[in-house]
């Protein structure tokens, strides 16, 4: 008898199914849309860029210091209503930025303060939470297609945004096409189930009764390793596996924040046309889509952290080649490892802190995490434009992010699955 064959369907493919729209509609169309829509009102404005582009630093440090307002909401609301006021405060954002922004300071509070808000509480967060509560066997394999949706809404944003403002005649369009996904995706989200039980289910649709059968033909059993106690943050950070696990990801983090940010200058500085240059960055986009839901099957049946250790090594080795640029076919071959590499390794992360530390504690613990990445994350353009105005190059910015990626790969070989210390009975 197959597991749940009551049940018409697994209601987690319903979600999951979601989720991508809901991933694609916020970061995919909205963070990457900015690439897009942002010189265009530079343009209009007449804006300096450096003070047009303090709205963004602000929108990355207020987003990551949300991380633990999150983590507290969706302990007490849940992964549904967190997405879906996420989801309304996105809305109002994209529909102010379209209509109201007309100077810098709207521009900085909507997008500096309003929107980071919405994609927080809509965003990666409470996605994956809810993910990792339906799926176990699967979780690997689902976090990686639903993690897709952010690189192809990427790929989508650059054509499809400039195509509309240029029948528009205006940059305005852009932010109310985003818009209207807000809302398609909002409406969607009410049929979001937090957890299996919610509906009579299971993870990944398997009965505890034939979850004890071992060896049974219908039997699906874990691959990987899988934590059966939750953990408290204090208790996680106390661990080797954590600290080294932080080291990694704002390291990587920190490197591909520079290729973003910077990578298309550098480029052009060392010879490259802007075409070329933009050509290479598209390249790192596509990677980084085409690879997450294959490495997410593949991190369901290899432990996590042997992918992630393979990733930061070709990630090392595909970021000096980049640095290097020594000819535009290289460079059309690397640009794809790198974005690959950093998104296997992303969706290794999740899946990794979920397996080690239980889903229901990944909230609490991202919630330390990503105010310290984001920190340094924040930190990268600015200091990478600061360096390449006194030197004339990048070299130095370049040289520091190609350090932390081998003090990242080294710590990659050290995240062990750690074990609590059980005190001894008195």
């Amino acid at each position: 008898m197959r597991a749940q064959d009551d049940q018409r369907m697994f209601y987690g493919w319903v979600n999951a199914a979601i989720f991508f729209f809901v991933y694609l509609a916020s970061m995919g169309l909205v963070v990457y849309g900015y690439s897009v829509i942002f010189p265009a009102m530079v343009a209009d404005f007449n804006w300096s860029r450096g003070s047009a582009s303090i709205a963004n630093s602000i929108h990355l440090l207020v987003l990551g210091f949300l991380a633990p307002v999150v983590a507290i909401v969706l302990k007490k609301l849940g992964s549904k209503t967190t997405i879906i006021l996420g989801l309304i405060v996105l809305l109002a954002g994209m529909t102010l930025l379209g209509t109201v922004t007309t100077g810098i300071v709207p521009w900085t509070i909507i997008w500096g303060f309003i929107v980071p808000i919405g994609l927080a509480f809509a965003g990666l967060v409470p996605i994956q939470l809810n993910v990792m509560q339906w799926f176990s066997v699967k979780r690997a394999t689902v976090l990686g297609l639903v993690m897709t949706a952010a690189p192809v809404g990427g790929f989508i944003a650059q054509p499809v945004y400039t195509w509309f403002m240029e029948h528009a005649g205006t940059w305005r369009v852009g932010w109310l096409v985003s818009a209207a996904l807000a809302a398609v995706a909002l409406i969607l989200s009410f049929w979001v189930r937090n957890k299996p039980e919610d509906v009579g289910q299971y993870p990944d649709g398997i009965r505890p009764e034939e979850a004890k059968k071992a060896g049974g033909p219908q039997v699906r059993v874990a691959r990987t390793y899988r934590t059966s106690t939750p953990w408290t943050p204090g208790e996680a950070f106390r661990t080797r596996t954590l600290r080294f696990f932080l080291l990694t990801f704002v390291t990587k983090a920190m490197a591909l924040m520079l290729i973003l940010s910077h990578g298309v200058l550098h480029l052009t500085d060392v010879g490259l046309t802007d075409m070329q240059a933009a050509y290479v960055l598209m390249s790192v986009l596509i990677g980084s889509a085409v690879i997450r839901f294959p490495m997410g099957w593949v991190g369901d049946r290899i432990e996590p952290r042997w992918v992630i250790s393979v990733s930061m090594g070709l990630m090392l080795l595909s970021f000096l080649v980049i640095w290097q640029a020594p000819a535009f076919v290289i460079l059309m071959v690397c640009g794809p490892i790198f974005g690959a590499a950093f998104g296997a390794s992303l969706v290794m992360d999740t899946t990794m802190l979920g397996n080690y530390f239980s889903p229901e504690s990944y909230p609490s613990i991202m919630g330390i995490v990503l105010p310290v990445v984001t920190l340094c994350m924040a930190a990268v353009p600015t200091v990478s434009g600061y360096i390449a105005d006194q030197q004339g190059s990048y070299e130095l910015a370049f040289v520091f992010c190609a350090i932390g990626l081998v003090i990242s790969f080294i710590s990659s070989f050290l995240l062990s699955p750690p074990h609590k210390s059980i005190a001894p009975a008195v």
